[in-house]
This record gives C-alpha cells, structure tokens and sequence, in this order.
C-alpha cells in the first residue's frame, strides 16, 4: 500500500486521519487526526456516525495494522455531482490541467454532506505550474478574488493557538498562498498539490527526528516545492550555503515566494535540510 498526500483512512476506532507526505517510517504513517468519532458530534456521514472536527495543526504517528478503511481522492465519485461555484471550479481546473490530474478530498471523500465547501487536489510538478501562471486568468473566470485580509486574519489566528508567534510571521505566510479563492466572507477554498509516483525523489524520506536546533536566514531561491507535502524549499544564506526547508504542517502550505528573505527556526538533520515539526519552529518574512 502506497500512502499519500491527501489520503484519508480510518481507524479501529472510527476517527479519521489526513495523510501527510509520501515516505513514512513504516509500519508507522505520518498522519494529522481530522474527525474524531463522538456520540455528540455535529457531523454526520452517511453511515450515521456522529463526528467532530479537529483543527489541531498536528503530526501524528499512526501503525498501518490499525487502518479499517482508507480513501483516495481520485476516486471520489462526488465530482459527477458537483453543483454550483464548485462544478464551476472544477470545470475551470479541467480548462487548465488534466482532468486526470484532479482529485476531490475533504470531507466529501469521507462521505460527509456538503455543508460548506469542496477541497480540490491537482496532482503533477507540471499541472502546478500550469495553474500558477493560469491563476489570474482562474481567478476572473470564476468572478472570485484571492484570499481576503479578513480571512488571512481568521487563519493567523487560528494557527497561533499552536505554533509560536515569536518564531512565525503567520499573516505574511499565508498571505502567499497564492492558490487560495475567497467564495465568500468566511469561505475560502485552496487548492492542494500532489505528486504523480515518478516525481518522488530521493529526498522525499522519512525524517530523522534528530538533528540540531539551529536558526538562518536567508533567500528564498526555489518555492514550487512548498506548494505540495512536505512543504519544502531551498534557501541560500548570506555566506553562500544552501538549504532545504522542510515541514509537514499545514499551516506552511505556499507559505514562500522566490526572492523572500526569510528567518527560519528549524533541527538541521542532515548536513543540508532545516526540518520544522515543533510549535516553535518557524518561518519570518523578513
């Protein structure tokens, strides 16, 4: 079993867990907990389980033994019963990239109703620079702007209930997430990125959780990475060195652009790879 970005499966218990990456320490996956089963919870799938919504921005280790059912965004049947701004957003994503090329997770793979919005995934280095030079274009055909500073807002403040705001310029991060449209006040829906399998270089590993705590800055020199999982991309100090960045949070999702000079806090576990996977960790736009 190969598991990917922006899967789902649940476990023995019933709650549900977002996959995050592609190379996990097996038999162990690296995992975010999105819907915990609870007798009062106010989601409700199709099979009458009631759920509630985690919004932790959390890393999580589960064994693959445990694993009851698990989904794919490819193939959720729900794209033949799109309606409304997210049929149009769909067909405006099948005028850009392949319609191979997109997938549909979120809580419609989990068989939940829609009750707010549909979450898109296009999959291939290839189809994500296609859409970013294409995005103006997206953004007007669907009559909708990119994310608003009252959103921006709404999501710095959510985020700063875990990661810390002395090592993290959260509102600038997330202010690059160029990929992102606002539906409506309150509503906003970003597209996520995907690797096709044969994109999946050597340094996409499981990580050595040791290394030592360190802090540079420097520029941004590539960010296409940092718009798929792990969110990584590479970064030259002033003295000339190179580094990746690399975190699997999602708060980080196209969180640079080429040419920002940035102070990262981070474990250098290799001689040349920054990892953020603690609260304090972090990103400053400078």
């Amino acid at each position: 079993m190969i598991y990917q970005e922006c899967d789902y499966f649940c476990d023995q218990q019933g709650d549900i867990y977002i996959v995050r990456g592609y190379r996990h320490p097996l038999p162990l996956i690296r995992a975010q907990l999105i819907y915990q089963k609870c007798a009062n919870g106010t989601r409700i799938r199709n099979t009458g389980e009631k759920y509630h919504k985690i919004v932790r921005d959390e890393i999580v280790y589960i064994n693959e033994q445990e694993i009851s059912e698990y989904f794919q965004p490819r193939n959720n049947p729900i794209r033949y019963q799109l309606t409304g701004i997210w049929l149009d957003i769909y067909n405006q994503l099948k005028a850009i990239v392949p319609e191979s090329a997109i997938g549909i997770f979120g809580s419609t793979l989990l068989n939940f109703p829609v009750t707010r919005d549909v979450d898109f995934i296009v999959y291939g280095l290839t189809n994500c620079k296609l859409l970013k030079e294409n995005f103006n274009s997206f953004k007007l055909a669907l009559h909708v702007p990119g994310i608003s500073l009252d959103h921006i807002d709404y999501q710095t403040k959510k985020f700063a209930a875990s990661h810390n705001l002395k090592t993290n310029s959260l509102t600038k991060t997330l202010a690059n997430k160029w990929c992102t449209v606002q539906i409506a006040p309150g509503i906003s829906n970003t597209i996520m990125f995907g690797y096709e399998p044969d994109e999946l270089a050597d340094w996409i590993i499981a990580d050595d959780e040791i290394g030592q705590e360190i802090q540079i800055s420097g520029i941004v020199l590539d960010d296409l990475r940092s718009n798929f999982c792990p969110r990584v991309f590479s970064l030259e100090t002033n003295d000339g060195k190179i580094y990746d960045i690399k975190t699997y949070y999602w708060a980080y999702h196209s969180c640079v652009k080429t040419g920002d000079q940035v102070t990262i806090t981070g474990k250098l576990v290799s001689n040349n790879v920054i990892l953020l996977n603690n609260f304090n960790h972090g990103i400053i736009i400078n």
